[in-house]
């Protein structure tokens, strides 16, 4: 089955090309998904991975910014394990924010999510402390946690946890921002990196 960031590509019955279900507003694109999962015989909870193809920048905020490749659906009621991989660079003095945003469609309740970033604390300062100081506590979505910056350094956190679908089905993107502004420095998270759902219940 062919997928994009918006998850399964549906094809054009005059044509035959694929197309993305990204071209219609949210109501339909997550009414096509659940078809098409329905149709394939995919477990309804739309178990799916999605990587970014190329960098992204925040420069001098500390706004939470959506990642604009790193989003898949959720749905409601479904419960998923969360993983990923998301590479990033920041400098020491500024440091990163790193966390997870939900949507629904029409009214209702968001998702949710407890969850762990298994990245950088903030004790690291440079390449050397890269490989001995982790952050492993536990976060929700509305409490993103700050991550270190390393001098000199690409630096990794490895998203792990649990997602609750809410009332009516969405959307959850990552997001990222500056933890301190800094306006002739950025924070990047580079292509490749990446984050799945598996249904779990």
């Amino acid at each position: 089955m062919a997928v994009d960031n918006y998850g399964p590509l549906i094809g054009d019955p005059t044509t035959g090309a694929n197309i993305s279900v990204a071209a219609f507003g949210d109501p339909v694109r997550l009414a096509i998904i659940d078809l098409d999962a329905r149709i394939q015989g995919v477990n309804i909870g739309l178990g799916n991975t999605v990587r970014k193809l190329s960098d992204e920048t925040v420069t001098n905020s500390t706004t939470l910014h959506v990642d604009s490749e790193l989003v898949l659906p959720v749905l409601a009621g479904q419960v998923y394990a969360l993983d990923g991989f998301i590479a990033y660079t920041a400098p020491v003095a500024n440091d990163i924010t790193i966390g997870w945003a939900f949507t629904v469609v029409g009214g209702g309740s968001p998702g949710t999510c407890l969850w762990t970033p298994d990245g950088l604390s903030t004790t690291a300062t440079g390449v050397a402390d890269a490989s001995a100081t982790g952050n492993y506590a536990q976060y929700t979505n509305a409490s993103p946690p700050q991550l270190a910056g390393a001098a000199g350094a690409h630096c990794a956190a490895k998203p792990k946890g649990i997602v609750f679908g809410g009332t009516q089905d969405g959307t959850i993107a990552f997001r990222f921002a500056q933890f301190v502004a800094g306006a002739a420095t950025s924070s990047v998270v580079f292509t490749g990196s990446w984050f799945s759902l598996t249904p779990i219940g």
